[in-house]
């Protein structure tokens, strides 16, 4: 896909988690050589298929470049990172043993 191919790939079930069969890949049973001939056929010779798919799969091979994993998880780090439940602050003379003593006995 990041290379700006057609792909024409086995239906296993990795291949099916990051393809779709005629849209930006044209995904055949495993051991059906019928199919892949008849998808390696359809890639070569039908009309705007081959483009069609290429533009889709380069498309979807950019969702896991690394930019773009590198931007995701960076968005999870800084919600993460703002949306955690603050610590109690230590009321008037508790100090932090005092603080971390009650805590832990209330559990």
């Amino acid at each position: 896909m990041a290379a700006n191919a057609a792909i024409v790939a086995s239906a296993l079930d990795g291949y099916r988690n990051v393809a779709t069969d005629d849209v930006d890949a044209l995904m055949v049973e495993p051991g059906d050589v019928g199919g892949l001939a008849e998808a390696l056929h359809r890639v070569l010779f039908e009309p705007g298929l081959s483009e069609r798919l290429r533009k889709a799969a380069s498309c979807r091979a950019e969702d896991f470049s690394m930019t773009t994993l590198a931007r995701r998880y960076a968005e999870h780090y800084v919600r993460l990172s703002t949306n955690r439940p603050r610590r109690a602050r230590p009321s008037s003379g508790e100090t932090f043993w005092t603080g971390w003593r009650r805590r832990m006995m209330a559990d």
